[in-house]
């Protein structure tokens, strides 16, 4: 139960952070948001790139949290079984936002 409240929490953390950048409340900085030379150097693209962002990581959270509701469900809630497929589909959400996120930058 515990490790099912923290990946929901992960989840909850993606979809934190990707609300301000797809509202566009992030300008552009050195800190939070999709940092590249060509983010940076103009603005609108800086705030293109990183509504997308901010939408994938949404996605990313809402497909964390579901997996930790469900993976306990088909993996009988055994510790090793459970981190594993959670961890799996965070790293895979993560890197098709990532893939997804590059690719739609270089069409701005």
């Amino acid at each position: 139960m515990l490790l099912q409240l923290l990946f929901v929490l992960e989840g909850l953390l993606f979809c934190a952070a990707g609300v301000p950048l797809a509202l566009g409340r992030v300008g552009p900085n050195s800190i939070f948001g999709f940092r590249t030379a060509k983010t940076l150097s103009d603005p609108a693209i800086w705030y293109a790139a990183n509504r997308s962002v901010g939408i994938d990581l949404i996605g990313v959270g809402v497909v964390v949290m579901i997996g930790a509701l469900l993976v306990p469900h088909f993996t009988g809630g055994r510790y090793v079984p459970t981190i594993t497929a959670d961890g799996v589909i965070v790293v895979g959400a993560v890197a098709v936002a990532v893939a997804r996120s590059l690719w739609k930058l270089r069409r701005l």
